[in-house]
């Protein structure tokens, strides 16, 4: 099970948003882009401020169904 959390949780936005991520390496930002964890982190990160992030909800909704 580590083997499939872990690499994930790293390549979230969980340890740093998404534009310190571009800023750093594009490469690394892509492969963000594509996991949901991404997205699940962002979408509670902005729900704080009292905000929703419509990409981040839609590709969520998407992947739970897909799973």
């Amino acid at each position: 099970m580590n083997f499939v959390i872990f690499p994930m949780f790293f390549a979230s936005s969980a340890l740093y948003p998404l534009w310190r991520v571009k800023e750093g390496s594009l490469w690394v930002y892509y492969v963000c882009e594509a996991n949901p964890f991404t997205h699940a982190v962002e979408l509670i990160r902005f729900a704080l401020y009292g905000r929703l992030e419509p990409v981040a909800a839609v590709v969520l909704v998407a992947t739970t169904a897909i799973f």
